[in-house]
């Protein structure tokens, strides 16, 4: 087992929960998605005390944005930022609406760009 610790770990997730949102129970999901992305982050940096944690959202939609931004806002680590993708970023539509290899780099870009700017990396 390795003893490496990553230095940043990236999220993206919620975007095939959003579907969720469209009914009744709209609430009841927005609640639960909130305390399990709680909890995640917790476990991540009870693992990793000295990880960044980026949080994104997009660019195939943001129905949780307004949710992880608070999220991210609420913590007390400093260590945690929150990225949107913008729909810009897209090009081409791959299987079913999913990235395309172009889009996927242009994610890539303004990860590494964001990284830069926040100066994550040279903290290490």
């Amino acid at each position: 087992e390795s003893k490496r610790e990553p230095d940043v770990i990236v999220i993206n997730i919620g975007t095939n929960d959003a579907p969720l949102l469209n009914n009744e129970k709209e609430n009841e999901v927005k609640e639960k998605f909130q305390v399990v992305y709680q909890e995640f982050l917790d476990e991540l940096f009870e693992k990793y005390p000295d990880v960044y944690i980026v949080c994104c959202v997009g660019p195939m939609n943001y129905e949780y944005q307004d949710l992880i931004q608070e999220i991210v806002t609420q913590r007390e680590e400093k260590r945690i930022y929150f990225l949107e993708f913008e729909r810009e970023l897209i090009e081409g539509s791959g299987v079913s609406g999913h990235p395309t290899i172009a889009t996927h780099q242009n994610m890539a870009n303004k990860l590494i760009e964001f990284i830069e700017e926040k100066g994550i990396i040279e903290d290490r």
